[in-house]
């Protein structure tokens, strides 16, 4: 194995200490926390690229990106990341590719998540307008 140190550590291994895990990304500032990590990132590694992929359903990648990828676009453009799609291996899903550097990839991430859950609470309230308006229009019919 690996030559041990005097303080029963492996000679190469990382030296720094964990920090606590109460405050760091457990206190739901998460956003600090990000900021937090890419200040004490070693130097010139943050700027490497990186990639990061997650799955969709493909409806649902579709408003996400924009009819015509115009916030994929967008996103790409105040990110500096490349956003690519290809379908998935579970059939009806995407897969959504984002590289680039670090901080940027996850700034890219957040942007499409936020977009995916504005039109998913849009609809939903969409939907429920269109409830309300039924059961109006049944209640009118029944009073006359």
């Amino acid at each position: 194995g690996a030559p041990q140190l005097e303080d029963g550590g492996e000679e190469g291994a990382l030296d720094t200490e964990l920090p606590p895990p109460e405050g760091l990304l457990c206190d739901g500032n998460m956003l600090e926390a990000l900021h937090r990590i890419g200040e004490e990132f070693p130097p010139d590694r943050a700027d490497m690229q990186h990639a990061i992929s997650f799955d969709m359903p493909t409806e649902d990648v579709r408003e996400m990106l924009g009819p015509r990828g115009e916030h994929k676009d967008w996103a790409q453009g105040v990110t500096g990341t490349e956003i690519t799609v290809s379908p998935a291996h579970a059939s009806g899903n995407d897969t959504i590719a984002i590289q680039g550097a670090l901080m940027a990839i996850y700034a890219a991430h957040a942007l499409l998540m936020k977009r995916y859950h504005e039109a998913e609470i849009a609809a939903s309230e969409q939907a429920a307008a269109q409830q309300q308006q039924q059961q109006e229009e049944e209640q009118a019919r029944e009073r006359e």
